[in-house]
């Protein structure tokens, strides 16, 4: 790869942040100080207009959690983890693999016995 595709290649990648509930109130209050223009906003906070947008239709939630003390951030339910299965699903599921039959969302698994786990 040649130089210059390295750096293309470096500058694509995405950085993911997280801003603090206390961060995101004071861009949203000074967003609705200063004309509500979105774009000049994001140039002052240095984040994306999107997120500025997202925050302000969210605003009386992000408030509303700002006012509990030790309460920093918002966790997403499942923040990028899989829920966990139940036991017996999974021993059902690697059952059904280890005989070659198709297992997805839509196969019937009104059928597995759950009292045998």
């Amino acid at each position: 790869m040649c130089r210059d595709c390295a750096v293309l290649n470096s500058m694509s990648k995405r950085v993911v942040r997280s801003y603090t509930i206390e961060r995101k109130c004071e861009v949203v209050r000074w967003h609705r100080s200063h004309g509500s223009n979105v774009s000049a906003t994001a140039r002052q906070f240095g984040v994306d207009r999107k997120r500025v947008r997202e925050w302000c239709g969210a605003y009386e939630m992000l408030e509303r959690l700002e006012t509990i003390p030790g309460k920093k951030r918002v966790k997403k339910l499942h923040a990028g983890r899989r829920p966990k299965l139940p036991q017996y699903v999974v021993i059902w599921t690697c059952d059904k693999c280890r005989e070659l039959e198709h297992v997805s969302s839509h196969t019937d698994r009104s059928f597995v016995p759950r009292d045998q786990f």
